[in-house]
C-alpha cells in the first residue's frame, strides 16, 4: 500500500514538473528565439530579403512609370538599398523592444525623404522634357506621385505597426510576453522545477533512492518529447510554405523565420529529452549494479 501511494505520489509531482518543464521551455524559447534580434537579422541577411524588398519596390515603380508614359529611369535612386536595410533593422529593434518592454510604441515610417525625392525627381523630368502642368495634369501627377509613395511606404512596413502597437490587444500581448520571457519568471519556474526534484528524493529516501532520478527524467523526457515532436511534425509537414501571401519577399522571409522557430523548438525539445536521459541513467545503472549482484548470488548458490 506505501509502495502504490509513493509511486502514485511521485506520478503526480513527475506530471506537474513535465507541465512547469514545457512552460520553462516556452519562455527560453520566446525569450532566446522569438525576441530576440538575431533571429530576425540572420534572415534578412541570409535570405537577401533586403535586396528582394529593393527590386520589388522599383519593379513596381517601373510598371507606374511605363504606364504612365514616364522614363523609366526617372526614379532611379529613389530609395537605396542601404536605406531600406536601416529601416527593415529599425523595425525589427522597435518590435522586439516593444513585445520586451510591453510599453512604448513602434516609431511611425518616416515618408518625408521618400516625398521630396519623388517629387524633385518628377518636377526635374518635367523641366528636362519641357513638359506643360495644367490644372488636371497637376491632379493626375499628385495622384501618380502618391502612388509611387504608397509602393515605397508599403513595401518597407506592410503593416502600420505603430497604429498596431497602439492598440489594447497587441499591448496586452506585449506585456504578457514581456513577463514570460522575463528573467524572473523563468527563474521561478526553474525553482519550481527543483522544489518538486528535492520532493522526489524526499518520498524515495529511504528504500529504492535511485527511483527518484527515474521520475525526474521521466518528467525531462516527457516534455522534451512533446516539444520535439510538435517542433518536428511542423518542420516537416512544411505548412509554412502554403501561407497564402502575394508579396513574395514578405512570404519569404516569413517561411525562414518559421522554419527557425520550429527548428530551434525540436532543439529545445531534444535538449530536454538528453537531460531527462542523463537522470534516468543513474536508475539504469543502479538496476544493471542490482541484477549484477544478484547474478553473483545465484551463480554461487548454484
Amino acid at each position: 500500500m506505501k509502495k502504490i501511494f509513493k509511486n502514485s505520489l511521485s506520478f503526480i509531482v513527475s506530471l506537474t514538473t513535465m507541465f512547469l518543464i514545457l512552460i520553462a521551455s516556452f519562455s527560453l524559447f520566446l525569450d532566446r528565439i522569438i525576441l530576440n534580434e538575431k533571429t530576425y537579422m540572420k534572415v534578412l541577411e541570409k535570405d537577401k530579403i533586403y535586396e528582394q524588398v529593393e527590386s520589388y519596390i522599383y519593379e513596381n515603380i517601373e510598371y507606374l512609370l511605363m504606364e504612365s508614359n514616364i522614363s523609366e529611369d526617372t526614379l532611379n535612386d529613389v530609395i537605396s538599398k542601404e536605406e531600406i536595410e536601416e529601416v527593415l533593422c529599425d523595425y525589427v529593434y522597435y518590435t522586439v523592444g516593444f513585445m520586451k518592454s510591453g510599453s512604448g510604441e513602434i516609431e511611425p515610417l518616416n515618408k518625408t525623404i521618400y516625398e521630396e525625392r519623388i517629387n524633385d525627381k518628377i518636377n526635374a523630368y518635367l523641366r528636362e522634357n519641357k513638359m506643360y502642368v495644367s490644372t488636371e495634369f497637376s491632379e493626375n501627377l499628385d495622384e501618380f506621385k502618391a502612388n509611387i509613395l504608397n509602393i515605397i511606404s508599403s513595401s518597407l512596413q506592410i503593416i502600420d505597426l505603430n497604429a498596431l502597437s497602439n492598440s489594447n490587444g497587441i499591448k496586452a500581448i506585449a506585456k504578457l510576453s514581456s513577463l514570460i520571457s522575463g528573467v524572473k519568471f523563468f527563474a521561478m519556474i526553474v525553482l519550481a522545477i527543483v522544489l518538486l526534484s528535492l520532493i522526489q528524493f524526499i518520498i524515495w529516501s529511504k528504500k529504492r533512492r535511485a527511483r527518484r532520478y527515474a521520475w525526474i527524467g521521466y518528467s525531462f523526457v516527457s516534455a522534451g518529447m512533446i516539444i520535439f515532436l510538435i517542433g518536428l511534425s511542423g518542420y516537416l509537414s512544411g505548412f509554412y510554405k502554403h501561407i497564402a501571401i502575394g508579396v513574395e519577399h514578405l512570404r519569404n522571409a516569413i517561411v525562414a523565420i518559421m522554419q527557425g522557430y520550429l527548428l530551434n523548438f525540436t532543439y529545445i525539445g531534444l535538449a530536454s529529452i538528453a537531460l531527462g536521459l542523463l537522470f534516468m541513467f543513474v536508475y539504469w545503472k543502479h538496476l544493471f549494479k542490482v541484477y549484477s549482484n544478484s547474478s553473483r548470488v545465484s551463480n554461487k548458490a548454484v
